[in-house]
């Protein structure tokens, strides 16, 4: 009797769960990306998206302002647009162009898009020319949910009108959709490159993890090269302290956990080398990054026991 009861329990959560609905992201939200392109001398990068927590007015309307980096701990960022949520609906106005993006057909700018609805339901159909953030038209297929680590999620899948559902076109509620914040959903873009949602973090707690990505952060990842020939970590792994020695003209010093969140920062100027002790920073894969305030970067993986 007892084990019935909990299985009704459990099935009464998972649905008052579903029915919620989970609005989008308004402030402190990061997603990273991966992209990859075919066209592009098989060109294959990190990249995020963040809200803030500031705001702009827009033709009379509230957006909150939407940063794009190729820095994945978010050092340095560019104002690309603004998001609302109006009745379900997600929009993106476009306030510059991303060259990095270019590959993804990014949104004209001072144009305003439609990313999400999750008002949809099933046999709904979306269109490129009712400023869906589309390539063709696509039905919704399927309606569910997802386990995120924030819980059960509603979940809008696409596909054609025969009933085919495309496996990666997919929406959920409060995360938006899996191939990337602003990447067009549908099919396989006739260029052929592909961009993955890998993980989004809100006010520090990480919502949404893809399981084939082993970490949300990957260091540096801008067009300029990563150069880790002349920077040293030791000894590593790391027990208690580590020396870090580098050439003169490195400014500053980051530790950055696998989530991608700055645990340490220090100012290098002027230094070669520099000690730093692990103390009260939990055993894990950590980051050193160091730049130079402008082109240069290194970073070096290290293990604290």
């Amino acid at each position: 009797m007892r084990s019935y009861l909990l299985i009704i329990l459990i099935l009464v959560g998972f649905t008052l769960s579903a029915q919620t609905y989970h609005p989008f992201p308004s402030k402190n939200t990061l997603w990273t990306e991966r992209v990859t392109s075919p066209t592009y001398d098989g060109y294959s990068g990190f990249h995020c998206f963040a809200l803030k927590d500031s705001d702009t007015i827009i033709n009379r309307k509230i957006y909150h302002k939407l940063y794009h980096s190729t820095d994945t701990v978010f050092t340095e960022a560019k104002l690309c647009g603004g998001i609302r949520e109006q009745n379900r609906r997600v929009y993106f106005y476009a306030i510059d162009s991303i060259p990095y993006l270019g590959m993804l057909t990014f949104p004209s700018k001072k144009t305003e898009t439609i990313l999400f609805d999750f008002s949809l339901k099933l046999g709904d159909i979306i269109r490129p020319a009712d400023s869906f953030r589309v390539e063709s038209e696509y039905k919704v297929t399927k309606v569910d949910s997802t386990l995120t680590g924030a819980g059960y999620r509603r979940t809008i899948s696409f596909g054609y009108s025969d009933g085919y559902t495309i496996p990666w076109a997919q929406w959920v509620e409060g995360v938006g959709g899996l191939r990337g914040l602003l990447f067009v959903t549908g099919d396989v873009v006739s260029n052929g490159t592909w961009n993955d949602l890998v993980c989004i973090r809100q006010e520090n707690n990480w919502i949404y993890h893809l399981n084939k990505y082993s970490s949300c952060f990957y260091g540096y990842t801008a067009i300029d090269e990563i150069k880790t020939d002349d920077v040293s970590v030791s000894p590593n792994p790391v027990d208690a302290q580590f020396k870090i020695t580098f050439p003169l003209g490195y400014i500053r010093i980051q530790i950055v956990n696998m989530f991608g969140i700055v645990v340490r920062d220090f100012d290098i100027a002027g230094q070669t080398s520099t000690t730093i002790n692990k103390e009260g920073l939990p055993a894990g894969v950590y980051f050193v990054n160091l730049t130079d305030g402008n082109k240069r970067y290194s970073t070096i993986k290290v293990v604290f026991r």
